[in-house]
């Protein structure tokens, strides 16, 4: 019974060792070298997570490894002072690689409800606007209808009148009349017959039923077969679901797009002259200086005059593999897009085209800038925090005074400052960041004497600095600024970035890479 029992204690304590056996058994060379591999994997990816700059990536090579090496470390050897500076660290790059953060203040955000206020009342001005034009266009279309029935009733009193006096005539030969007499009758004969058919249809009202305001229904399209283009003269249609560019291309007769199918017809909506142009340009100042979401409509509403049957491919390709379809030119009118934009043709206008609330959005915007102008002699810094409210503001004027206007004295040169590169930060201020901060900017003189070199101070007399200065010409000075941008939800957006500053001869500073962004 003892042996037995003494059997049962030993492999007790063989399945179940101490704490003390088990930490007695640990070999401390083996550990420590343990603990300096997990060190080595630690140590790499620390240096990954600072090559971010406090950005965040999708992958990391060394943080699986690192991350496995500790934890086992850590769930065998809690207690030691080694393995818990390690988790310590660890936990640091972990929490570094969601990215460095902020908190997003309302001021931050205050640009996005002012463009919010903003699109309202234009919305609203552009509502207004499009229903005018909607009007005009029905009373412009009653009038054309008016004219046609004049028109044809004209022509039939003309051809009674002249039937009449050809009946009346007396035969010149007792044969009866002459060949040439017999001809006449016959084409007034069959011109009354053509025009009382068409008179008749007309009575019966299809042409007026369909032409005598404007065509909101525009599908299937009037069949070119039985309806001429005389019967949609002065007729306006309203196409929707316009898509631009996708619907677009290039036809025998100039450059469309297209709204249709085969099966309900289509309507060609020409866009290679001024009646498109000029709304269109319209719609892309809106978006540049008011309204940025014009950026996402891919759709629009046109508001146009039926001009033309075209024979077209409506395909973008230059190889076309559909067949031609037969479909009515629309030459436009107006743009719409509900609750956010109007723009129309205006011939009078030196640019072509206006959008509603155009004439007064300036007086409308100036009580929203937080800043009107570039400050007086202003330090680097605060020329780009102008540069910045300049952007987010849509204040395109400010944004042009803080740039460099070297860069753009040519035409190439305004419209990647004024407009390719506006539009591209527009849009990242939108999609992208909220809000962007600033380091301390550091110095460098290009050209000329550099008063702020401690060297040169210290060793040379005043003397010597005033001929420095002479013969080192006009004084070209660069100032650096490192940008942080910051999403809607305080996260840093990328890496940070350097912006590069210019002054010229003591002038003031100004943007130079303004293209670069945050």
């Amino acid at each position: 019974m003892k042996r037995a029992l003494s059997s049962f204690c030993i492999c007790i304590i063989l399945l179940f060792p101490t704490q003390a056996s088990s930490a007695a058994a640990v070999d401390p060379g083996a550990l420590s070298r343990e603990i300096a591999r997990a060190a080595y994997f630690v140590d790499l990816f620390e240096q990954e997570v600072a090559n971010l700059r406090g950005s965040t990536s999708a992958r990391y090579i060394n943080k699986t490894e690192a991350a496995n090496r500790v934890r086992t470390l850590h769930e065998r050897h809690p207690d030691d002072p080694r393995v818990q500076e390690l988790f310590a660290r660890m936990r640091e790059a972990m929490m570094k690689t969601q990215g460095d953060h902020v908190t997003i203040t309302p001021e931050m955000l205050a640009y996005r409800e002012q463009e919010k206020t903003l699109q309202a009342k234009l919305g609203a001005l552009a509502d207004k606007r499009w229903a005018e034009l909607l009007a005009e266009a029905e009373v412009k279309a009653k009038e054309a209808v008016r004219i046609r029935k004049e028109e044809d009733e004209r022509l039939r009193e003309r051809v009674a009148t002249l039937k009449e006096a050809g009946d009346k005539q007396p035969e010149s030969r007792e044969k009866g009349p002459s060949v040439s007499e017999q001809e006449v009758k016959k084409f007034f004969d069959e011109l009354e017959e053509q025009h009382s058919r068409e008179v008749a249809r007309r009575r019966d009202g299809v042409a007026e039923r369909l032409y005598d305001s404007v065509i909101t229904n525009p599908f299937p399209i009037p069949d070119w077969s039985y309806v001429g283009l005389q019967e949609l003269e002065g007729a306006f249609v309203v196409l929707q679901d316009v898509r631009f560019p996708e619907n677009q291309f290039l036809g025998g007769a100039g450059e469309f797009i297209f709204v249709g199918k085969p099966s309900t017809g289509y309507w060609f909506v020409r866009i290679d002259g001024r009646e498109w142009l000029g709304p269109w340009e319209a719609m892309k100042r809106c978006r540049r200086e008011a309204v940025g979401a014009l950026e996402d409509v891919k759709s629009w509403t046109v508001l146009g005059r039926i001009t033309a049957i075209l024979h077209e491919v409506p395909q973008a390709e230059e190889k076309k593999t559909m067949a031609s379809q037969v479909g009515w030119e629309v030459t436009p009118v107006a743009l719409h897009v509900p609750g956010l934009l109007t723009a129309w043709y205006d011939p009078n206008n030196e640019k072509n085209g206006l959008f509603a609330g155009e004439n007064d959005l300036k007086s409308i915007r100036e009580s929203t800038y937080s800043i009107k102008a570039l400050p007086a002699n202003a330090t680097p810094l605060q020329v780009m925090e102008t540069f910045v409210a300049a952007i987010k503001e849509k204040n395109r004027e400010l944004y042009m005074a803080c740039v460099n206007p070297e860069l753009y004295k040519t035409n190439v040169g305004y419209d990647l400052v004024a407009n390719y590169h506006w539009d591209l930060h527009q849009g990242r201020f939108r999609r992208e960041y909220v809000a962007v901060t600033f380091g301390e900017p550091r110095f460098a003189t290009a050209k000329g004497f550099d008063a702020g070199d401690k060297d040169m101070d210290y060793f040379l007399s005043d003397e010597q600095k005033n001929t420095a200065r002479q013969i080192g010409g006009t004084q070209v000075e660069y100032a650096y600024i490192e940008c942080k941008a910051w999403d809607e939800n305080g996260r840093q957006y990328g890496s940070p970035k350097e912006y590069q500053l210019i002054r010229v001869g003591g002038g003031p500073w100004l943007v130079e890479s303004y293209n670069i962004p945050f």
